[in-house]
Order: structure tokens, then C-alpha cells, then sequence
């Protein structure tokens, strides 16, 4: 049996990619967007760019994760296993999580005229974050279950672009 920690640096690089690309893209995807007058424009871009991203990495998962194997060998050293186990999840879901970040700005901006007492951010980040558990509690334990790891990510995907649309026409 493999020990527990065996796919902790994957999983380490799994989470840096989702902290780090929600910190970056909160921080310096919100000024990006500012060029597009309409919140609701922001939002769709957002969410149409996470779902292309989501679907394009169908394609690179395997492509990354054989290159991986080629990079490292059969016998990594500690040092080089753990670079390539942060790196690959980390640029393989940094694009997405970038979008996902600079969302939040984006519905800030979208929802800031609907409270007039100015407490927006955090309702929206405390529903944001329940959102995110709900998400991937029903992934793991029924969506994956039922249609697999690719089908999950296009039906997810495609619920993505769903909100794409709907905010369009906010």
C-alpha cells in the first residue's frame, strides 16, 4: 500500500494553483477589466474563459502528465518530484483559477447598486465560498461517480457557460 502522502505534492500544487489564481486574479484581473464598461460583460468574460479553459484541459491533462513522467523518470530524485508535482497542477489550473479570481471584483461591481448599506463583499464571498463546497462535495460524490472525470468537466463546463449567457443578459 502507498503511503497517505504519496499525491501530497500534486495535491499541495492543486491547492496553490486555486488560492494563488483567486489571490492574482482578485487583485489584478478586476483592474484588467475595468476596460469593459459592463459589469455583467466582465462576468460573462469570466465565466466563458474558466469554461474554454476547463475544456481545454481535457485535452492537456494527459498531454502535461505524460511530459511529466518524461521530465522526471522512473526514479526522480525528492527535490525534482516535488517540483514537477507543484508545477504541473499549478500551470495546468492557474489560467482558470485566474478567471475565477477576478471574478469576485467582477460581481462585486455587478451587485454593488442592489445593497445600500454597503455590505457586498462579504455576503458575496461567504455565498461564493458555500457555493465552492456544495460544488465540490456534489462532484466528488455524485457527478464524478456518475459520469466520470470528463464528463464531469463539460457538463460543469457547460453550466459555466450557461451562466455566460444569463450574464449577458443582465
Amino acid at each position: 500500500a502507498l503511503p497517505i502522502w504519496q499525491e501530497l505534492p500534486s495535491a499541495l500544487g492543486v491547492l496553490t494553483a486555486y488560492f494563488g489564481g483567486l489571490a492574482v486574479g482578485s487583485r489584478w484581473g478586476g483592474r484588467w477589466l475595468e476596460r469593459l464598461r459592463s459589469p455583467a460583460t466582465r462576468c460573462a468574460l469570466l465565466e466563458a474563459l474558466t469554461a474554454l479553459w476547463a475544456l481545454g484541459t481535457l485535452v492537456l491533462l494527459p498531454r502535461v502528465t505524460e511530459a511529466s513522467w518524461h521530465w522526471i523518470g522512473p526514479t526522480p530524485g525528492v527535490g525534482l518530484h516535488w517540483v514537477a508535482s507543484l508545477a504541473s497542477p499549478f500551470l495546468l489550473l492557474l489560467p482558470a483559477t485566474l478567471s475565477l479570481g477576478a471574478m469576485m471584483p467582477a460581481m462585486e461591481r455587478l451587485l454593488s447598486g442592489f445593497r445600500a448599506d454597503g455590505a457586498r463583499v462579504g455576503p458575496l464571498y461567504g455565498w461564493h465560498t458555500l457555493g465552492a463546497v456544495v460544488g465540490v462535495l456534489a462532484s466528488v460524490l455524485w457527478v464524478q461517480y456518475r459520469w466520470g472525470l470528463p464528463g464531469s468537466v463539460i457538463r460543469f463546463a457547460g453550466l459555466q457557460g450557461l451562466c455566460a449567457v444569463l450574464f449577458l443578459g443582465a
